[in-house]
């Protein structure tokens, strides 16, 4: 009886964390480079007999980040690029070294190429700078301007996105080091959208919620047997 208890509470928190990924992916459908957050497998056991971990937490594998296209709008800007591939740009944040898919640069004062947000955009050799003229970035990534290539964009992949995990917007973190990107072209003069189908997660959304519900139901129903049989022993 007891383990029931349990097993409907852990269910009613999966559902709980499972929602809020969702809820996430939904919230960033118009975010330029996001990409969507994966749900896992839950690893709960629901056969056991113990309580949850007294922080009240349990474990929950999100399932890494969906490395898939979205969709590609052009721009004509010739700082704005578009990634074809599993590829992400190298960013230099104050956490470090992250990725993202936004490839809506542009010049700082110091004429460092940057995020959106102003964070320094890396090349082979480090933040790249870029002097006066006209900027051509191939689909190899070089980026050339007056005709002299000035640096590569350091563009790189991992075999397991697991081991991605959002940092906030759109940028994301790694636990294991990337490899220099094979499959990956560049698009100058185009941007890509997120690759949230928003269908598809507001479905997943409400069967998540009817199952929160069917575990919520199963949660009054022990906790009313329980109380049944406490009374019935205090009556004896």
């Amino acid at each position: 009886m007891v383990t029931g208890l349990y097993a409907a509470a852990r269910g009613m928190m999966t559902q709980l964390e499972k929602h809020s990924v969702y809820a996430d992916n939904l919230a960033n459908a118009n975010t330029t480079g996001y990409r969507r957050q994966c749900v896992g497998q839950s690893s709960l056991n629901l056969n056991t007999t113990t309580a949850p971990a007294t922080n009240g937490q349990i474990s929950f594998p999100t399932g890494g980040v969906d490395m898939g296209a979205g969709p590609v709008q052009e721009t004509n800007n010739p700082l704005d690029i578009a990634l074809r591939g599993a590829g992400l740009l190298s960013i230099q944040t104050p956490q470090g070294i992250c990725y993202s898919r936004d490839g809506r640069l542009t010049l700082n004062s110091s004429r460092q190429l940057v995020t959106i947000d102003g964070h320094l955009v890396l090349g082979q050799n480090g933040p790249v700078t870029l002097p006066p003229g006209d900027v051509t970035i191939s689909p190899e990534g070089n980026i050339i301007v007056g005709g002299q290539q000035v640096d590569r964009l350091a563009i790189v992949e991992f075999d397991d996105p697991t081991n991605l995990r959002k940092l906030g917007g759109n940028l994301l973190q790694a636990s294991a080091p990337p490899a220099p990107a094979q499959s990956t072209t560049v698009a100058q003069g185009y941007i890509e959208g997120a690759n949230v189908r928003v269908v598809s997660e507001m479905t997943a959304m409400m069967q998540c919620l009817r199952v929160y519900e069917a575990n919520a139901a199963a949660f009054q129903e022990q906790a009313a047997s329980i109380r049944s049989l406490m009374e019935t022993v205090a009556a004896i």
